[in-house]
């Protein structure tokens, strides 16, 4: 069924192409600053660029990309090489101080517990440009499912349950924050004993 869906969704391929610039997005990672903008990561850029475009561009089929990725001043030929290379270093500035978006979990980072090498969306992102930003990681969630081209994000199952309205259990949030963890669990129980009393 998930598949006839998404077949009979698919629009044809965009002709689009997004101009990179490769050389200041890996400054801007290697220096670990943060694009608040976001027009300098690779992210920031096909964001900027691609943000005003009609969203049916994402709605590909398998193997199809969604637009072509130049890398400025690098005489690249996308023939599929530099899109895929776009891809992957899109997620790994969003794994990083590069964009505002996502953080390790509490457990990464304070290297105890399960899942410390996942990211969790940070908190302090809600303005209604960061909305925008996760918006465009959504289209770009889309993209991967529709043309199977993986994204290399770690998300734990509290990010990803509720994308497919799975339920979040106690489970999820030990499994990303042992230290709050235990801490509602003392506060739980002594809640417990004073009613009891």
């Amino acid at each position: 069924m998930w598949n006839k869906v998404l077949e009979s969704s698919k629009k044809g391929k965009a002709n689009v192409s997004v101009q990179l610039d490769f050389i200041g997005a890996k400054a801007v990672f290697a220096k670990r600053k943060t694009d608040h903008k976001a027009r300098r990561t690779l992210f920031g850029q096909c964001f900027q660029q691609l943000k005003n475009k009609n969203p049916d561009m994402f709605k590909v089929g398998t193997n199809v990309r969604a637009f072509r990725a130049n890398y400025v001043g690098m005489g690249s030929i996308d023939a599929g090489g530099p899109y895929r290379d776009a891809l992957e270093n899109m997620c790994k500035e969003l794994q990083s101080p590069a964009l505002p978006l996502f953080m390790k979990c509490p457990n990464g980072r304070l290297e105890l517990g399960e899942n410390r090498n996942t990211y969790v969306p940070r908190p302090s992102s809600t303005s209604s440009f960061h909305l925008q930003l996760y918006k465009f990681v959504g289209k770009l969630f889309g993209l991967a499912m529709r043309s199977k081209s993986l994204l290399s994000l770690d998300l734990p199952s509290i990010v990803w349950k509720p994308l497919v309205s799975d339920i979040v259990t106690d489970s999820d949030v030990q499994a990303i924050d042992r230290v709050s963890w235990k801490t509602s669990e003392a506060i739980r129980e002594h809640e417990e004993k004073v009613e009891n009393k």
